[in-house]
């Protein structure tokens, strides 16, 4: 059982609201047909259709103006409230982890959220829900999830978020013990916030929990490292003519094609032909100490 003080990262997916619908009856059906959502499409995927809010702010202020979204937020939390387990993935495999419910002053939560409807939502039934039970409660939005277009960078922006966040926790409490729920969201999300989470020094462990299971699991820790040598040289790309950086990778023994590196989404070019290398790339090199190597070795050299 966990009762030292500890961080708890989740990845928000939307399995309230699906689980809420097929739960509904009654009332609920009623209050979900007033907001013209489509119960059978909330059943099987948790969508809710144009519900008239993309972010925090403007759910908080829907609630405040229209009685029947206050009514639905409340119903969500009450639904959450008497099952939680039953109700909400991410909390099945919390709770499954720490045990002890009647002991949460010491847990922070922070709630990684995609900045769609069903997001923000979710997010915030999650916040109500831990926030009622003493837990410290953060709520950090995640854009670029509207449209298979975007979806890739959402991607990125997950990656940045997971950084960012860890990166402050590691400023506040820097002994603190960190774990990431990797239960919500889409399968890519769980991916890629698994394998940043095993890259990141800070983070203690990762768990998660099937639908077909009844406890978390711990995922098995894989021995990640990043190539510090490659990702140096294609910081060095930075600012190079086009010609100039296809030059470097086509001699540089590390490096791929300059071409096969757009096609990655590793660099861009610039309306002036210069070569950009991705901001999440910059990110994660600065967050994982990267940037401070490549420095050194350019002065020794």
């Amino acid at each position: 059982m966990e009762t030292s003080p500890s961080f708890h990262i989740f990845t928000v997916g939307t399995s309230i609201l699906a689980n809420y619908a097929r739960a509904a009856n009654g009332e609920d059906l009623e209050l979900l047909g007033s907001l013209g959502i489509d119960v059978e499409q909330m059943k099987r995927t948790g969508a809710l259709g144009d519900i008239g809010w993309n972010d925090y702010e403007s759910l908080l202020r829907e609630e405040t103006r229209r009685s029947d979204v206050r009514r639905f937020v409340e119903s969500l939390a009450r639904f959450v409230g008497e099952y939680p387990r039953r109700a909400s993935a991410e909390l099945n495999a919390f709770y499954g982890i720490i045990g002890n419910t009647e002991n949460l002053r010491h847990v922070s939560v922070v709630l990684l959220y995609t900045r769609t409807p069903e997001g923000v939502l979710a997010a915030r039934v999650l916040d109500l829900h831990l926030s009622s039970r003493g837990v410290r409660v953060e709520t950090r939005p995640v854009e670029g999830y509207s449209s298979p277009q975007e979806f890739p960078q959402g991607l990125y922006n997950l990656v940045k978020a997971i950084l960012d966040t860890l990166g402050d926790i590691e400023k506040s409490n820097p002994r603190a013990k960190v774990l990431v729920n990797a239960t919500g969201g889409f399968k890519p999300e769980t991916a890629f916030t698994t394998l940043v989470s095993f890259l990141h020094p800070m983070v203690d462990a990762v768990y998660y929990i099937s639908e077909r299971f009844r406890v978390p699991v711990i995922l098995p820790r894989i021995a990640l490292k990043l190539d510090t040598g490659w990702l140096c040289s294609l910081l060095s790309l930075e600012g190079l003519d086009k010609p100039t950086a296809r030059e470097v990778t086509n001699y540089s023994p590390e490096l791929e094609p300059l071409e096969h590196l757009q096609e990655l989404g590793l660099v861009t070019e610039t309306e002036d032909a210069k070569i950009r290398v991705a901001d999440w790339v910059k990110h994660l090199a600065s967050a994982m100490g990267v940037l401070r190597q490549c420095k050194h070795k350019e002065e020794v050299g």
